[in-house]
């Protein structure tokens, strides 16, 4: 049951902490270090005229590669949140099973205390058994030793 509560927790915690930290640029385009994807409206104010001149093309492709590291970085942090997530059930599930064996292992020692009690009282129930056997029969042997010594 507790592996079904993990799976659980971890599926209702695919999204990351921070993973509305960095706005989607695709969906808010104000955001965007991309230039094309920002809202550009600044650059076309004069009759219609493009002011983007050429060396923008270049920082473009600047652009897209620190998006392209930035999403990567964000995609590597969500996936080693995940990853220490299961780490830490996992551990937590492992001390569970620590702790539930712990249990038993103190019962089976108090049951086994408990057996070799109860054998040692068997033992000395049939040793003073025994023991008994013997007194009687001694008792036997030196009645019968006296027994012509009464007669005399």
């Amino acid at each position: 049951m507790h592996t079904l509560t993990s799976h659980l927790l971890i599926s209702q915690c695919r999204r990351p902490p921070f993973a509305g930290f960095f706005p989607n640029p695709h969906l808010t385009n104000e955001f965007s270090p991309n230039p094309f994807l920002r809202d550009n409206s600044a650059a076309f104010d004069e009759a219609g005229k493009d002011h983007v001149d050429q060396p923008r093309r270049f920082d473009h492709v600047g652009d897209v590669v620190h998006e392209k590291k930035l999403r990567k970085r964000i995609s590597n942090r969500a996936s080693a949140w995940r990853l220490r997530l299961r780490k830490k059930m996992q551990i937590e599930e492992l001390q569970m099973q620590v702790d539930q064996l712990q249990g038993a292992n103190n019962k089976l020692s108090e049951k086994l205390v408990s057996l070799l009690e109860s054998n040692h009282q068997i033992l000395q129930v049939q040793e003073n058994a025994q023991l008994k056997e013997k007194v009687s029969s001694l008792q036997v042997v030196v009645t019968d030793l006296l027994s012509p010594l009464g007669n005399v």
